[in-house]
């Protein structure tokens, strides 16, 4: 049958689509900017609501064994392609109906994003719900919070289980138990700070499907507002693996910040009863600091680093730095970098301007909290 050469581009229904479409969006983005302009209004309201609401979903979802969203998304995609072809094979001038329906589902999962998670993007910070000073650091305080987190990584490192070769042991910890620790690492947090109590204690699930994939867009960790699932890849590095399962895990929690997450995972792998969690958190820490040291302060690195010069935790603690570094660069490739910008984009839209740098601008916090408990 040759379809109708006098059928209209647009019908009724299209335009319905199209119009619901960008309402929806400019929902979506009105809701943004009014978060913006009075985050007073909302919070902690939208906040303690956002976590009770990613509790339930992380419970129903734990109902599976595996993540969840990975083979929704594959559904999705295997529906949007077979319609596609359908289209095309069937009625090929119905390409309209197809191109408004898959505009009118992703404008209506970004506001459902929006409404039930994302908007935490503009909540106070974690900083300012702990009472933290972050501002007017000088480069000795700073010098001074990058040599006490080294220390505190280099007595961490003489606390692992190794192999003979000195790396750390991958089976020193499973994955199930790291992942269940992880999904109760705020429990102790919890009594003292509002922001960690009544979320989800779920363990943090393995990703099956796009595991490999993940780590060559130099993704780490996803957390996913529709099934309140918090994932991590299996690429991970064993010395990263805790602080990166707490990350996700505080974004459970409403914590949306990249930042504010990194914060919250150091505070909680700092607290744990689990050694490989303690150094997890303060290796990261000391990353973090040694990269603002050499951003902001690049001659008194040398400084640091002969300050542990025969320092045996250190030296475990460089040579760990370095196997890491090894199992990432593998994946170092151009997917990677299509894979940041993309996040950058993600993070920008939600007028975090620094974008993907925003993770490690927890430096800051780690010197306020180094400064709270060392006056």
């Amino acid at each position: 049958m040759k379809p109708d050469l006098q059928e209209p581009l647009l019908k009724k229904s299209d335009i319905i689509r199209l119009t619901s479409a960008l309402i929806l969006w400019g929902l979506t983005e009105g809701l943004k900017l009014l978060f913006k302009a009075h985050p007073d209004w909302f919070f902690p309201a939208f906040r303690r609501f956002s976590r009770g609401f990613m509790k339930g979903l992380s419970a129903a979802a734990s109902a599976v064994p595996f993540a969840l969203w990975e083979y929704l998304i594959l559904v999705l995609i295997l529906a949007a392609v077979l319609s596609l072809v359908l289209v095309l094979i069937r009625r090929r001038r119905r390409i309209m109906a197809w191109f408004t329906t898959m505009l009118l589902i992703f404008s209506a999962l970004f506001f459902i994003s929006a409404s039930a998670w994302s908007l935490n993007h503009y909540a106070p910070s974690l900083a300012e719900e702990l009472g933290l000073e972050k501002e007017g650091f000088t480069e000795d305080e700073l010098y001074g919070a990058a040599l006490w987190f080294t220390e505190k990584a280099a007595e961490a490192a003489q606390l692992q289980k190794r192999e003979d070769s000195g790396c750390l042991k991958e089976d020193a910890l499973s994955f199930s138990e790291m992942a269940a620790l992880s999904g109760k690492a705020y429990e102790k947090l919890a009594d003292e700070y509002e922001i960690f109590r009544g979320g989800s204690e779920k363990p943090v699930k393995s990703m099956t499907v796009f595991d490999s994939l993940i780590m060559y867009t130099g993704t780490s960790g996803i957390f996913v507002e529709f099934t309140g699932e918090s994932t991590v890849p299996s690429g991970n590095a064993i010395i990263d693996m805790p602080h990166t399962m707490c990350h996700e895990a505080a974004h459970r929690l409403g914590i949306a910040s990249e930042e504010d997450a990194n914060f919250a995972a150091f505070l909680a792998c700092a607290s744990s009863d689990e050694a490989l969690f303690v150094y997890s958190g303060y290796y990261q820490a000391f990353v973090h600091l040694y990269n603002k040291l050499s951003e902001t302060a690049s001659g008194r690195v040398r400084t640091l680093l002969d300050s542990f010069s025969g320092n045996e935790g250190a030296r475990l603690l460089f040579d760990d730095a370095g196997y890491a570094a090894e199992a990432y660069a593998r994946y170092d490739t151009p997917v990677k970098e299509a894979g940041q910008k993309v996040n950058d984009l993600s993070l920008k839209s939600y007028h975090v301007e620094q974008g993907g740098r925003s993770y490690g601008m927890v430096a800051d916090d780690l010197i306020a909290w180094w400064k709270m408990n060392n006056p």
